[in-house]
């Protein structure tokens, strides 16, 4: 037990995460474990010892109606007691045990060594149900070595969730609009698809435009087109900007209010930028860092424009987290060191998360 409290301590210190704790059956072995440790005060705050249910109530906020609906030894009572020990005591993470330490007390519903612990974190509140075997000593002894265990697990979770925009944003991207254009135009889709891998990044790192990018594309494939079609085809290139995803933004909001810390990094021309910042103010206003490809004059997956959000964000790769509807964007961020989320759908994503 000693070496799990060790390796929890060194980890929030390397994690720059604070503690706490909720303890009903342990009486406190959770806390004396940590606080046996040499300078786990960087991290532990502290620790409420509610044996009895009117300091779960009292000092944790735990609903005297779930208490006497479900009782103490339940997983809704160890969620709360988790959330009300982290709000408490403002730590970033907390974990609860609530059970039955023994060799009294049990029943065939709720025996012996049965054990709720709760986690709360910046990602939400989860729990998980044990039951131990052995006398009182080991079963409590046991409870705290899992408990240990499970805020090591929600110390290493990521500390910032950074998006993508197209695909991501927003409910279409500028390849499926232009591709239904120039199917109908009748022009083979792979002139398009072969111009956009030699000049889109190029595009996006405001090295070009986006008119000249598609004289390019129209050049090499020996294309001539009429102005109409034309400014049509560039029309349907801009027109993602006002396909917002409503439940991308849902999302944000709800990592925002968790305690994440949000970064959006996209592939975009300085001018497409100005459009961004108009249409999708309320995704930005939602963010701490903002990387646009065209305003650094780096482009996804250049390593380069990873670190330039990670400085700004100002954490360490491994507290991060990638959201991109495109693979190749998201093991750029992996050989970044970062983690990365290959977006489906914001349901999807979310889910994902949940289990990082």
């Amino acid at each position: 037990m000693i070496r799990q409290a060790e390796n929890l301590v060194e980890l929030l210190k390397a994690r720059n995460v604070t503690c706490t704790t909720a303890e009903s059956c342990t009486g406190g072995g959770i806390a004396a474990a940590i606080t046996d440790i040499p300078g786990s005060s960087e991290v532990f705050l502290g620790s409420v010892v509610s044996y009895a249910n009117s300091v779960k109530s009292g000092a944790l906020g735990v609903s005297e109606e779930s208490l006497a609906r479900v009782g103490a030894v339940s997983c809704e009572v160890a969620a709360q007691m988790a959330e009300g020990a982290r709000r408490l005591m403002k730590s970033d993470i907390a974990v609860s045990t609530t059970g039955i330490a023994g060799p009294g007390g049990g029943s065939e519903e709720k025996p012996v060594g049965l054990v709720w612990f709760g986690i709360a974190g910046r990602g939400g509140t989860r729990t998980e149900k044990a039951i131990f075997a052995g006398d009182r000593e080991s079963i409590r002894r046991q409870a705290v070595i899992h408990a240990l265990g499970m805020l090591s697990i929600e110390a290493m979770k990521p500390k910032a969730v950074v998006f993508d925009f197209g695909g991501v944003m927003t409910t279409t991207t500028m390849p499926e609009r232009v591709r239904n254009l120039v199917g109908e135009l009748g022009i083979d889709w792979d002139v398009l698809e072969r111009g956009f891998k030699k000049y889109r990044c190029l595009m996006d790192g405001d090295f070009m435009t986006l008119d000249e990018m598609y004289d390019k594309i129209w050049a090499d494939a020996g294309i001539v087109l009429d102005e109409t079609t034309r400014a049509k085809i560039i029309e349907e290139d801009q027109a993602s900007f006002l396909y917002r995803n409503e439940k991308t933004l849902e999302l944000m909001k709800s990592l925002k209010a968790a305690g994440y810390r949000l970064g959006i990094l996209t592939n975009m021309c300085s001018n497409f930028a100005k459009l961004f910042r108009k249409h999708f103010a309320d995704f930005v206003a939602l963010a701490d860092a903002l990387v646009v490809s065209g305003e650094v004059k780096m482009y996804k997956p250049q390593k380069g424009i990873y670190l330039e959000m990670q400085r700004r964000l100002a954490l360490p790769p491994e507290d991060i987290v990638f959201v991109d509807d495109v693979e190749t964007n998201c093991q750029g961020a992996r050989d970044a060191g970062w983690s990365a989320v290959r977006f489906v759908s914001a349901e999807q994503t979310a889910s994902a998360l949940s289990n990082l």
